[in-house]
């Protein structure tokens, strides 16, 4: 199987800083399978998944697709900006993929979506900016965890553990990632703010 170009250089910026694929995913927040498919190739970034990666390396795009080999880096204010673009452009095609994916739950699940997305409304209403983030950081740790333990439980790498090995080995991997996000947490919480209510 051929390796993309993107594939390849996310490899290389990763094993430069000495990371798994499974630190990689954790630090960008998305599943260690989606890194392990873009670095064989069989799948290349979506466009929030590319901001990540050029934001995490602090490298351009142009880089990562292979279109030059100057690792030109972007200030902190470029990768906010390409972040809040990048959002702004997908939220309403985002948005209506949730409608449909709600439509297609079952009736014993839709309790725990009406619960997901009422709290998400609550934290989006939150007045301090402060804990607001904060909240929203957790909300999405919380999500990416549900994700990363199901991906790690499911993963093709783990075939031969029997179901309590999977289970211990997802458990160990999502509880290792929130222990460490606490910490990104606390940093938001003390952040000073004039919108304090």
């Amino acid at each position: 199987m051929e390796k993309t170009i993107i594939g390849q250089r996310i490899q290389e910026l990763r094993k430069a800083q000495g990371l798994t694929q499974t630190q990689l995913a954790q630090k960008i927040g998305i599943s260690m399978a989606a890194v392990r498919n873009y670095e064989n190739g069989l799948r290349e970034p979506n466009s929030k998944a590319m901001v990540a990666l050029e934001e995490y390396f602090n490298v351009s795009g142009a880089y990562l697709r292979g279109e030059t080999n100057k690792k030109r880096t972007k200030t902190e204010q470029e990768h906010v900006q390409s972040m809040i673009q990048t959002s702004k452009e997908e939220l309403s095609g985002f948005l209506k993929r949730i409608e449909t994916a709600i439509r297609a739950v079952s009736d014993d699940e839709t309790a725990y979506t009406d619960g997901v997305l009422s709290e998400f409304l609550h934290t989006l209403n939150m007045k301090n900016t402060n804990n607001r983030a904060a909240a929203l950081f957790l909300f999405h740790l919380s999500a990416y965890i549900s994700n990363t333990f199901f991906s790690v439980y499911d993963s093709v790498y783990n075939e031969g553990l029997s179901k309590e090995e999977r289970i211990e080995k997802a458990t160990n991997i999502a509880t290792e990632y929130f222990n460490g996000s606490l910490e990104r947490i606390k940093k938001i919480l003390l952040q000073k703010t004039d919108n304090i209510v």
